[in-house]
């Protein structure tokens, strides 16, 4: 097999990225392994318990360094809720201020697209690509195709929030002010669902199909099923919220008036949980079954899962709605009062990233991992690209017996000394549990996210959840390793005291296996689901099947551990006593394979399809490739002491006896770095493409850093001779020549450029530069600074309309423009003033470059709610107003529609049979919303019971209804009675009896006379 080229420590990976502001700003270079996506963490052989005393660890450089924005791209005026399309890599945010939609690619506006009056939310329907934006101004759904408008969908109603129903192509969109979902497949509205008060939130479960409405008024949710309605599920106080756990197939719904989330399985209620003030947004982590809660009020986020609350963390200003990015496992609350971004793992604040004004949300593209966030305040889209590198995190004695990263983005190290495992965080401890006694190995569900903690001296296991301990099961005499089968979601324990293997779901034993001597780290093939367990003591391998011994396979002298390899389907098994490792099939020996001298442990690397094994006795890494020894790389008399596979690079990283870290690849070592002691632990931080290395005798887990690289910095557009300089993270330097050249590790790096007067800096970055252990080169553009003209052109206003502005100045017009001469390049911050009865901005900033500048800026009429409410009709009685020349039907308590300010008539249209007060009238909308009663009585008839057969002045009875009228002598009783069929009866009189009674009354929408005769009884 040839030897594949080898690329440098992590540089082939590595990405840079900056923030293009204006002239003589600041920018930011990052020195980043490029991401590789959002796979498990992958553990390390355990630390020697042997080593180094134990004690409470303390934290180093705790608050991160995170990536300033790439780009901050110009948009239209209030940008909300965004949509991100796989198939053209292009994202759309509603400009809620103004009639228009902005597409966005990359870091560069692509498209403007008029929609209508106030759009809202956009989502994509993936069947055909379109994306569908409600626009309430306008009363109806925009339809664009790529950046063109495909149409207009009129509803007659004022949709906001919508979801996607993928399984039959469905959009639903959601309309608070009518209490309806209009559903909509293609162009065409094939319904109308009448569902709770205020709808405002929606999600779709593709475990059932079925779609979740949050009814904001009602206090519930609804259930869409395509078009039926399948269940009305009461929730808390003025739900606002809902989303979808893939991790348990559940419903997350925020009740912001009672301060808790609902959990929801189908229409069951699993229950509750309380979280802070007013949540109001939801972002779940499908990976690890986290729920972050938004608490408006509070400024905090509560994590949960499922209906316990895990922790809870504290962030900025009015926090409005979080993106989970599920590349680096962070999640990103928009916090709109304070501008910036609080970037969360887990239940840990990593530190806060800035914004524009009022950011309102985000999205995150999948496929080149930019975030971007809507500054609705400002009319501005920020886009981010990544965080930059881990703290040292420190501990005051030395390490603990373990160290193991969790697909969540926590370390988890297990002391034996102290019976703890110690939780870290990207910026430090975040939390330490007591498990039990002597804590030797640790081992992830990767369904779940849960982590099992094998101890040793008390003979169980300990099963954590985030940063909680979930509960624990005796497991035998000494347990000392753990495996994970995902096929079946069970743990298998061994025992290497007793001889056994126990079978652990969640904090049950599930079965117990009798296996051979001293049993030892096990593997699981992934495509059977059997379980390898390696018997050091008997040489042999058991295999198990599910909670059954399967059969056992004499294999050489002293195997310790197990490795799987997916790419043949194959068990390598090295066995340290006879320097061979033996390679199974199902429970037959194919291979015997002659290695180096005393091999420890053998690790998969999917960038050769093969197996590394780490020969501790002869100081060198054997490879093997389908059963097949294709060598063996030399450490230069250093015995490996444990690897593991770098994704990052696509290299192995082994710490060796002599205090360094190597990475090797398929023929050679390719890079090495000394360490302050040796490393008995290592773990790969996949989002920040680093290694890290327990050193007990250093007392820390460090991150390991790369080779250091060159960038620099070339002029071009200066006078020959111009000083000119560059700042780069504090460090300056000048130049008169071209260039200016900096070494410095991988990191985040802000760098600032002074412009030398009368000109203005523009940097040229390659989107993005990639590194490839060599030098990165960023061009600095110098320009002359020439005053230009900045316009404020206003579209929306009637002609004639006084409207102002302030830049450099106040500025006022009763024309559609106006215009600041003389304004030099630059950045300025502009305030429009308010216009009566129209809403726009109030504040952004304009950036002037080398040309002439015409600004946009739009005014919307403010529209009010005016709301009829009925009162008087029985539930489910259909009713109609006719306001403004639109009528509208309802069958619920209240009508709704939405009005400029002015004076409107209405008509409340005629219910056979009732009677309304008012029946017409006049509504003035000055400035506010409206709410007007109808009161519905019913119309009676009268109807008259005329008596014969009485002798004059005979007081005589009638009872219908259950009220008894008396004639007081008069021959007739008359009563009022609605329309309907009515028994009535008549009184007795001695010697006497009523023909025919009890009768009925049928009353049709008239008056009634009804004949009484009394006869003589016989």
């Amino acid at each position: 097999m040839a030897a594949k080229k080898l690329p440098r420590w992590r540089g082939s990976t590595a990405v840079l990225t900056a923030s293009l502001v204006v002239a003589a700003g600041a920018f930011a270079i990052v020195l980043l392994p490029a991401p590789t996506g959002a796979a498990p963490w992958v553990s390390g052989a355990r630390l020697d318990p042997a080593v180094g005393a134990r004690a409470v660890p303390t934290v180093a450089n705790s608050t991160p360094v995170l990536s300033p924005p790439t780009a901050t791209v110009s948009v239209g005026l209030g940008p909300v809720n965004a949509t991100w399309d796989p198939a053209t890599g292009e994202v759309y945010f509603a400009n809620s201020y103004d009639a228009t939609v902005s597409v966005v690619n990359g870091t560069h506006p692509v498209a403007t697209v008029s929609v209508g009056a106030g759009p809202v939310d956009t989502v994509l329907d993936t069947a055909n690509g379109w994306v569908y934006v409600s626009v309430p101004g306008s009363y109806s759904i925009a339809i664009l195709q790529g950046t063109s408008l495909k149409g207009t969908v009129p509803l007659g109603t004022a949709p906001n929030d919508l979801v996607y129903d993928p399984a039959s192509a469905l959009v639903y969109a959601l309309d608070p002010a009518f209490d309806e979902v209009s559903i909509l497949n293609g162009t065409n509205v094939t319904a109308t669902v009448m569902v709770g008060e205020t709808p405002v939130a929606a999600a779709y479960d593709p475990g059932d199909g079925f779609v979740y409405v949050a009814d904001q008024g009602s206090g519930n949710v609804t259930v869409l099923n395509g078009t039926s309605v399948v269940a009305t599920v009461p929730v808390g106080v003025h739900p606002s919220a809902v989303a979808f756990d893939p991790a348990n197939d559940g419903i997350y719904v925020a009740n912001s008036g009672s301060d808790n989330v609902t959990l929801l399985m189908g229409v069951a209620t699993i229950g509750s949980v309380a979280v802070g003030d007013h949540p109001r947004a939801l972002a779940v982590d499908g990976s690890s079954g986290l729920v972050d809660v938004v608490d408006g009020s509070s400024s905090s986020v509560t994590v949960v899962r499922g209906t316990n609350v895990v922790g809870t963390a504290t962030v900025g200003a009015a926090p409005y709605a979080a993106v989970y990015d599920a590349e680096n496992g962070l999640v990103y609350v928009a916090n709109h009062g304070s501008s910036n971004l609080s970037v969360l793992r887990g239940a840990e604040v990593l530190g806060q990233l800035a914004t524009g004004f009022n950011p309102d949300g985000g999205v995150v593209d999948n496929a080149t991992g930019l975030l971007y966030v809507g500054n609705q305040g400002a009319s501005t889209v920020t886009v981010y690209n990544g965080v930059a590198a881990l703290p040292t995190v420190t501990f005051a004695g030395g390490v603990g017996a373990e160290l193991f990263e969790a697909s969540n983005g926590l370390t988890y190290v297990a002391d034996p000394s102290s019976g703890n495992v110690t939780i870290l965080g990207a910026s430090g401890v975040v939390g330490i549990l007591r498990v039990g006694t002597d804590p030797v190995a640790l081992v992830q569900d990767t369904a779940n996210g849960e982590v099992y903690v094998v101890n040793e001296g008390s003979g169980n296991v300990t099963v954590l959840a985030g940063t909680g301990v979930l509960g624990s099961v005796g497991v035998g005499a000494g347990p000392t390793s753990a495996a994970f089968d995902p096929a079946n979601g069970l743990v298998y324990v061994s025992d290497g005291a007793g001889g056994n293997v126990s079978i652990v779901n969640g904090t049950n034993v599930a079965g117990t296996v009798r296996v051979g001597s001293h049993p030892g780290t096990a593997a699981v093939d992934n495509a059977t689901g059997a379980v390898y367990v390696p018997n050091t003591g008997s040489g042999n391998v058991s295999v198990l099947n599910g909670t059954a011994l399967a059969g056992t396979v004499g294999v050489g002298s002293s195997p310790s551990n197990a490795t799987y390899d997916p790419f043949d389907q194959e068990v390598y098994v090295p066995n340290a006593g006879s320097g061979t490792v033996s390679v199974l099939a199902g429970t037959t020996v194919v291979a015997t394979i002659p290695v180096g001298s005393a091999p420890g442990s053998a690790i998969y690397d999917p960038a050769t399809g093969g197996i590394d094994v780490l020969n501790t006795g002869s100081a060198n890494v054997s490879t093997l490739v389908n059963s097949t020894d294709l060598g063996s790389i030399s450490l230069g008399g250093a015995a490996p002491i444990v690897g593991i596979f770098d994704p990052s690079d696509g290299l192995l990283a082994v710490a060796t006896s002599t205090s360094r870290l190597v990475e090797v690849g398929a023929s050679e070592e390719v890079d090495g770095v000394a360490l302050p002691g040796a490393a008995f632990g290592l773990a790969v931080d996949e989002a920040r493409g680093t290694v890290l290395a327990g050193v007990p005798s250093a007392g820390g887990i460090l991150p390991v850093a790369p080779s250091a690289y060159s960038v620099s910095f070339v002029e071009t557009g200066l006078a020959p001779s111009t000083p000119w300089s560059i700042d780069l993270a504090g460090n300056n330097a000048t130049t008169n020549g071209s260039t200016i050249s900096y070494t410095e590790p991988y990191g985040s790096y802000s760098f600032s450029v002074p412009a030398p007067s009368g000109y203005a800096a523009y940097p040229s970055l390659n989107s993005p530069a990639v590194l490839h252990s060599e030098s990165v080169q960023i061009g600095i553009t110098f320009r002359p600074l020439t005053p230009h003209t900045v316009t404020f052109a206003e579209v929306g206003l009637p002609a004639a309309t006084s409207w102002c502005v302030t830049l450099v100045a106040l500025a006022c017009a009763n024309t559609s423009t106006i215009a600041f001469p003389g304004v030099d390049p630059g950045t300025y911050p502009y305030n429009l003033s308010t216009v009566p009865g129209y809403r726009t901005t109030e504040s952004g900033n304009i950036t002037v470059g080398a040309s002439n500048l015409t600004k946009t800026v739009r005014f919307t009429l403010v529209k009010y709610t005016v709301t009829f409410a009925e009162a008087g009709l029985p539930s489910g009685k259909g009713w109609k107003v006719t306001f403004d020349g639109v009528t509208r039907s309802s069958s619920s308590r209240a009508v709704r529609f939405q009005v400029v300010n002015g004076s409107y008539a209405f008509t409340v249209h005629p219910l056979r049979g009732w009677g309304s007060s008012p029946t017409d009238g006049l509504v003035d909308v000055a400035g506010a919303a409206v709410n007007t009663t109808i009161t519905f009585a019913q119309t009676t008839y009268a109807v008259t019971f005329t008596e014969n057969g009485l002798a004059n002045a005979t007081n005589w009875s009638l009872t219908v209804r259950g009220v008894t009228y008396w004639s007081g002598g008069a021959s007739t009783i008359v009563v009022q009675l609605p329309n309907g069929s009515f028994a009535y009866a008549i009184g007795p009189i001695s010697g006497l009896a009523a023909n025919g009674v009890p009768h009925r009354a049928h009353v049709v929408h008239a008056p009634l006379a009804i004949a009484v005769t009394f006869r003589p009884t016989e």
